[in-house]
């Protein structure tokens, strides 16, 4: 008759009327199952959905604070990066605009040689002279040359490019610190909602990937290769960090359970 007129087993529980002999808390728990409730999804007090509603609320904020702070020093590691790329352009721009001694040393041969007194010397002498001056001054414009590759080489290598590169991956690696927190206190949330024995230190801090920094003499990044295996080697941690493993021991000793308990049941 339930049946007929659509009223589950489980939902006439669920409507029964709260017995004086119970606690609290099961008093809570039997009015929180509702008709869709399943042995999957245990009964969760009252009280204690106002907990975890709170600790999901208090997370989200948190996770927004966070990632809007990181992404604020991200707009600031923009500006900062472009003001250090024009001064360092700037910096280069002197250094190969910087005078040098070729003004003088043409200045020099025009007044001992085409403006020398008495009487007018022989094209081909002045002509020899002409080919000294040009030699004297290519030298000084392969010297220049050479310096401003020296110079370009050093600024390129100089930890400019590596300082700029790691202040990346150091925002990079707090957004993902900001989503595995959210999502450790996702699974925490479910895992006491369904009942899965998650241990806690699983769920209370995010891993650390300075192993896979390397690179300096005191373990920092030093190259941008390095920096780039770092940053994959974090992304790589957080993707695969212990929680994952422990969530699925969880699932599969809950799944266990449930078999163990349907094969022992009576047909």
């Amino acid at each position: 008759e339930a049946e007929a007129v659509g009223v589950t087993a489980e939902g006439a529980a669920a409507m029964e009327p709260l017995e004086e002999g119970d606690d609290e808390e099961e008093n809570e728990a039997k009015t929180s199952a509702g008709p869709n409730s399943g042995s999957s999804w245990p009964c969760v007090s009252t009280s204690a959905q106002a907990r975890m509603r709170q600790s999901w609320l208090e997370s989200l904020s948190s996770y927004y604070l966070g990632v809007q702070s990181t992404l604020g020093e991200v707009q600031e590691a923009l500006v900062t990066y472009s003001d250090e790329v024009v001064v360092l352009q700037r910096r280069f721009l002197e250094f190969v605009q910087r005078g040098d001694e070729k003004p003088a040393i043409f200045d020099d041969f025009c007044k001992t040689t085409l403006q020398k007194p008495g009487r007018p010397q022989h094209q081909d002498s002045i002509m020899e002279q002409i080919e000294e001056l040009s030699d004297r001054l290519w030298q000084l414009a392969d010297r220049r040359r050479a310096e401003g590759v020296e110079e370009r080489k050093r600024l390129m290598t100089g930890g400019f490019w590596e300082n700029q590169a790691a202040a990346v991956v150091q925002l990079a690696e707090k957004l993902q610190a900001s989503e595995y927190e959210r999502f450790a206190t996702s699974v925490s949330l479910l895992s006491e909602a369904f009942d899965l024995q998650v241990p806690a230190e699983a769920t209370s801090s995010a891993p650390d990937p300075s192993h896979a920094a390397g690179g300096g003499p005191n373990g920092e990044p030093s190259t941008l290769e390095e920096l780039r295996a770092a940053l994959d080697g974090s992304a790589a941690c957080f993707a695969g960090g212990p929680l994952l493993a422990e969530i699925a021991a969880a699932v599969r000793a809950s799944a266990d359970e449930e078999e163990a308990g349907g094969s022992a049941s009576p047909a």
